[in-house]
């Protein structure tokens, strides 16, 4: 349920969210068309009431990611199109136990107390490492992901609105109208919410919709931008933090072996038997277990800062993927004044869904150096 007293989220946003989602006719139909396993789910109970409730939250959740509070005046036309369509004869025994087969049913579980112990003690193990609540919250964030709570989502909005941005964006931009005029028809959408859609001109409000879509998909897109900016920097300050402090212990062990081999030659040149030296006054310099670690350190010269920072990326590929990759494939980039950095971003994404990873084209090999 929604905290109304949240300053995480705008009125917008949280209507948005957690708000009862103004449907015409084409997108009842659409939602309330199930596949087996849910129509399976849905004749399972015996009586409308129980059958009408279990439908409504089951496509509210498939469409919000969360559990949306709603009365059904307020649903009349799912509930009648229901009426319609659908002659159910089976019970249902509580709410409850509806929200736990939708969450199964979807593949999601519930936060049980039990989970939510698990999950304060993973996290009081690492809080010492994040002094700030946003990274905190991350870690958070992570451990919800991994446990499958379901929780509303931003990347599935962008990914819904995608199709219908490149079309408002055609309209619009035939229709010449300022930015201001579509800022303003955006927000009439969320003012006039709801029911109050219909008694409005149709034609206005299929312009309205339009201007919200634009909008919308913007906000959403330069929100996720901003995170991937934001993760993909602390991601390049870690592996930058990793390869410093491995570099720090390389020349600490270098300075003290060097000093050991230092020590070993000078009991070689004054060891009093030159054609003779006992091996136990050179291993109390160094000892003999290290001597041939010492000898291929000496010589060793495939050490490398950027190969460290690397190695660093390549070990955190499963949080790079949780906390990156999905935020990479939906967020639209726009760079008009730099084609090659819009063909490798293109080239990218292109590179995920391959059988195998294609050859850089020799442009972006030039770019990249």
């Amino acid at each position: 349920m929604a905290n109304q007293t949240s300053h995480l989220l705008s009125p917008n946003e949280l209507l948005d969210i957690y708000g009862i989602p103004a449907l015409n006719s084409l997108e009842i139909q659409e939602i309330f068309t199930f596949n087996t396993e849910e129509m399976d789910f849905f004749k399972s109970f015996k009586n409308f009431k129980d059958s009408t409730y279990f439908s409504i939250t089951l496509a509210f959740f498939k469409m919000k990611k969360t559990f949306v509070a709603f009365k059904y005046q307020n649903v009349t036309p799912e509930r009648r199109y229901l009426m319609e369509r659908y002659f159910p004869n089976q019970p249902f025994p509580t709410q409850l136990r509806i929200k736990n087969m939708i969450l199964d049913l979807c593949d999601y579980r519930r936060l049980t107390k039990e989970l939510q112990s698990e999950m304060i003690e993973d996290l009081s193990q690492v809080a010492y490492q994040h002094p700030r609540q946003r990274q905190l919250s991350k870690e958070l964030l992570n451990l919800l992901y991994k446990s499958r709570i379901a929780i509303p989502g931003y990347i599935d909005k962008l990914q819904n609105l995608q199709s219908l941005f490149t079309v408002s964006s055609r309209v619009l931009e035939s229709l010449q109208l300022p930015k201001a005029t579509i800022s303003y028809y955006s927000d009439l959408i969320t003012y006039y919410n709801g029911a109050r859609l219909s008694q409005l001109n149709t034609h206005m409000v299929e312009i309205y919709l339009l201007c919200y879509v634009h909008m919308r998909y913007q906000s959403l897109n330069d929100t996720l931008l901003e995170a991937f900016k934001k993760r993909t920097q602390s991601t390049k300050l870690k592996a930058l933090e990793y390869a410093k402090s491995e570099s720090l212990k390389y020349m600490d062990r270098m300075r003290t072996m060097r000093e050991q081999v230092s020590q070993v030659l000078l009991t070689i040149f004054h060891y009093p038997d030159p054609e003779f030296v006992a091996k136990a006054p050179l291993y109390k310099k160094l000892p003999e277990s290290e001597f041939l670690a010492a000898a291929l350190l000496l010589v060793d010269e495939k050490f490398d800062k950027e190969r460290l920072f690397w190695k660093f990326i390549d070990d955190s590929e499963f949080v790079i993927k949780i906390n990156l990759r999905s935020l990479f494939e939906v967020i639209r980039f726009d760079a008009t004044d730099h084609d090659v950095f819009s063909d490798v971003i293109d080239y990218l994404k292109g590179a995920f869904y391959a059988d195998k990873t294609p050859p850089l084209p020799p442009h972006i090999k030039k770019w990249i150096g």
